[in-house]
């Protein structure tokens, strides 16, 4: 994981897309091609990401060390609108 600038803190495999996504303290997800090796797309955190996973559908979950879990889809129709994000935030203080 020459890639990173960092230590990698956690990873995990994606058994279905055949690529492996890095968690890192240089503040960036790396999805990788495991048949190649190269770095398929870098995801920036404003942190240190402790920890990766991947929902059932695919998604890459992560957690950051400013306390947010975040997930990212490839799939347009499931993104939360920005108003639905800031219902929600208010609802549950």
């Amino acid at each position: 994981m020459e890639e990173h600038e960092s230590f990698v803190f956690d990873f995990v495999f994606d058994s279905v897309k055949k690529r492996l996504i890095s968690a890192s303290d240089d503040r960036t997800v790396h999805v990788w091609d495991v048949y190649t090796g190269k770095v398929l797309s870098r995801i920036l955190h404003p942190n240190t990401i402790w920890c990766c996973g991947l929902t059932p559908l695919g998604d890459i979950i992560t957690g950051c060390g400013d306390g947010v879990v975040r997930i990212f889809t490839e799939h347009g129709e499931r993104y939360a609108e920005h108003e639905m994000i800031k219902e929600y935030q208010f609802s549950t203080m």
